[in-house]
């Protein structure tokens, strides 16, 4: 009476029995083809943990060779494989802390509280492969990114982003894999009797952005350091100096051609 003749915030209102309520919550955050929770109800689920400032990770599925076996067998056949990867994934990963959902089409998500994406990445490499054996005969894979929070990235956003970043690294190296940021770390030794006032390591991972690439002095070991988060790949750089000099990293033992008549070196990120 309060809401609906007083405040006037409702319009309409309508008694319903229990079991009714129940089922209309249900339908607001189950994905209806599969059964797992839905994006949005996923999305609330990550964002408590963050605020609970609590380690977990986040992982991006996607079927390799789905489109295919969709548009060959149609999407009646197609529903059926999302069904029954659907159940595998619930299977191997729900648990009361854990969660699957549906991010929409042949993608899935996943949170997996209390671990690192080293031991993360071993159990869902296990998996992988359990679906590699299981759709052998469709010729059907799974691609998987997976992102540590808060080690690779601070907010929701970030953590989808990165994640949904890594699961198409894999589908661009063909898909099949697990991928994770891998920590790569560079460092710069000043040969003259004069430090230099700045070096910044720029390059593919960076878009050559001078202030991303700001590399730290560390006075007792006379050198500049700089540790990034990157994905599996090749990637050119170069350190620049007081913004003005281009050297390349000596210690590097691989070098390509920068496009402008010189080198640059190369490094390789690769997951193991």
């Amino acid at each position: 009476d309060y809401l609906e003749n007083i405040k006037g915030i409702i319009k309409a209102s309508k008694i319903i029995e229990e079991e009714e309520f129940i089922k209309t919550l249900k339908l607001a955050t189950i994905d209806p083809l599969t059964g797992l929770y839905n994006r949005q109800y996923f999305f609330d689920f990550v964002r408590a943990k963050i605020r609970k400032k609590e380690k977990f990770c986040v992982a991006f599925f996607d079927l390799d060779g789905f489109k295919r076996y969709n548009d060959k067998e149609g999407h009646q056949a197609g529903d059926l494989i999302l069904q029954e990867f659907a159940f595998m994934l619930k299977k191997e990963f729900y648990s009361e802390n854990d969660i699957v959902g549906r991010y929409g089409g042949d993608e899935f998500i996943l949170c997996l509280t209390g671990l690192d994406k080293g031991t993360a990445k071993i159990r869902l490499d296990k998996f992988r492969e359990y679906i590699q054996e299981q759709f052998l005969a469709i010729k059907i894979t799974v691609s998987i990114g997976v992102c540590e929070y808060p080690y690779d990235a601070k907010d929701l956003q970030d953590i989808i982003a990165k994640a949904d970043e890594l699961l198409y690294r894999v589908k661009e190296f063909g898909g099949n894999k697990v991928f994770r940021l891998r920590t790569v770390s560079f460092s710069y030794y000043s040969e003259g009797p004069v430090q230099p006032k700045e070096v910044s390591v720029v390059g593919d991972f960076n878009n050559w952005d001078r202030k991303s690439g700001l590399m730290s002095y560390v006075k007792e070991e006379n050198k500049w350091i700089k540790t990034l988060l990157l994905k599996p790949g090749n990637y050119r750089y170069k350190f620049l100096i007081d913004s003005n000099f281009w050297e390349v990293d000596k210690n590097s033992v691989q070098f390509t051609d920068d496009g402008f008549g010189g080198k640059c070196s190369l490094v390789t990120v690769l997951e193991k």
